[in-house]
């Protein structure tokens, strides 16, 4: 009789409580099953705990060995009983007891997830239960001591930046407070972002670069003057048909009597607080 015929023609089941894990400990599983003793099928001491589900429609059988109940491989293929329970024989001396495989995670510094210490609960080793609770135990404080660690770093980094930024932002609204020559005082940020907006702009005079700020002062201080001219009416589009613009407010500052460049009512401002400063 091969080994799948013995299996089919096998009186020796049990009900058994499977504890199912897979090799690195996660995925804890726990599924009441109906198994073969495979013991008491070829009355074999040798395969003493060692149990098998067998699938009898599409002929694969599954194992598990009980220190509790742990997955230990497929047969798919029939083979002769002898041959098939030496194979087994052979999987019993090679799978490992549960509590080689947590001594090893131990010794090797490894963590232990709460699902193979469920397995190793399950097997009744007790003592090397609270070992590896213990130890576990110490890995998390670690991780927790580590973790605090981490978290005051970034909060010291964080407050280091924060204070690294609201420097550079003085040391950027001082700078542009300075450029500004006092117009800018009272103001609120936004306004002096505007203002140095405007102002530190370029202006391409007698064929050098140069801030409208800069621009303004040089004409004022050259004798220029503003006006603001309300009602100034331009005139577009084509001669044969020219149109007119509303009526509108320019503001002018005069390089020389017969000579002005139109400026923002910004500009303007500015310099009547330069013309108002130097009175």
């Amino acid at each position: 009789m091969t080994f799948f015929e013995t299996l089919k023609n096998t009186e020796a089941e049990e009900a058994k409580c499977t504890v199912l894990f897979k090799a690195d400990g996660n995925g804890v599983k726990i599924v009441n099953k109906t198994l073969i003793n495979l013991e008491k099928t070829f009355n074999n001491s040798d395969l003493q705990g060692v149990f098998c589900e067998f699938d009898r429609g599409m002929d694969i059988a599954t194992f598990y060995m009980f220190n509790p109940c742990l997955n230990i491989g497929d047969i798919s293929r029939d083979k002769e009983a002898a041959e098939g329970v030496a194979l087994l024989v052979n999987f019993k001396r090679k799978f490992p007891e549960i509590s080689n495989y947590i001594n090893t995670l131990i010794d090797n510094g490894s963590y232990i997830k709460n699902d193979a210490l469920k397995v190793l609960e399950e097997s009744g080793n007790k003592e090397l239960l609270q070992r590896a609770i213990k130890y576990k135990q110490g890995i998390l404080e670690e991780r927790r001591a580590e973790e605090q660690k981490e978290a005051e770093k970034r909060e010291a980094e964080e407050a280091a930046r924060v204070t690294a930024q609201k420097a550079e932002q003085e040391r950027a609204r001082t700078e542009k407070l300075s450029f500004l020559c006092g117009y800018g005082n009272g103001k609120t940020q936004i306004q002096v972002e505007r203002l140095y907006n405007i102002l530190s702009k370029l202006y391409v005079y007698n064929g050098n670069y140069i801030t409208r700020k800069d621009f303004i002062i040089k004409v004022i201080s050259e004798g220029g003057r503003i006006e603001r001219k309300d009602g100034v009416i331009t005139y577009y589009g084509s001669r044969w048909n020219p149109k007119q613009s509303k009526p509108k407010t320019e503001y002018r500052l005069y390089i020389s009597e017969n000579s002005y460049c139109a400026v923002t009512k910004t500009e303007y401002d500015f310099a009547n607080y330069i013309i108002n400063k130097a009175s």
